[in-house]
């Protein structure tokens, strides 16, 4: 068999020329909806991961507040902490601490409160103390002049008060002495 072609060579291109515009059509509306879809489903990511790192920051940052709430306890906790293990350390080393603790709080006026207390190796000690009124400096210099150990002998020595400042309903000084361990 014979093949008879009926169609002019000019309709022919044309019918060629209409197939292949109509497969480049489809392949490249195929291609711009796998495009837009794949831009869409990345704005959409994008759009998703802004909003989740938006709420991570404002809970580390709601959290960072709590925490600035807990930071000065955690501080005072860890002094406390750091004091009892030295003055476990000092009572531990020398039981003698033990007797010269207790003289020191015989020795203060039920009016006066000790804010901080230092003791050095040469048990040269510097304290802090808050008390009632000015007649507080006078009865916790006279208490610690006339503390005496077991042995009768001075407890402190060297007592000297630096400075006072009035503070609320009361007044703030500074206290050096030596103890004497021997009178212990």
């Amino acid at each position: 068999m014979q093949k008879i072609n009926l169609i002019p060579e000019v309709k022919q291109q044309q019918i060629k020329a209409k197939k292949n515009n109509m497969i480049a059509t489809t392949v490249a509306v195929v291609v711009s909806i796998v495009l837009g879809a794949t831009i869409l489903v990345l704005l959409s990511y994008i759009v998703a991961r802004k909003a989740q790192i938006a709420n991570t920051d404002t809970q580390k940052n709601t959290l960072d507040q709590q925490l600035k709430a807990y930071s000065s306890l955690e501080k005072t906790v860890l002094s406390l902490e750091t004091g009892l293990n030295d003055i476990n350390t000092i009572i531990s080393s020398d039981s003698k601490w033990l007797d010269i603790f207790g003289g020191i709080e015989r020795a203060t006026p039920t009016d006066i409160r000790f804010s901080s207390l230092r003791i050095t190796a040469d048990n040269a000690v510097t304290a802090e103390l808050k008390g009632k009124d000015v007649d507080s400096i006078d009865r916790f210099l006279k208490s610690f002049s006339a503390a005496q150990g077991a042995n009768k002998t001075a407890a402190f020595t060297g007592l000297e008060v630096d400075s006072y400042t009035s503070v609320n309903n009361g007044v703030s000084f500074s206290a050096k002495f030596t103890i004497n361990k021997d009178a212990f």
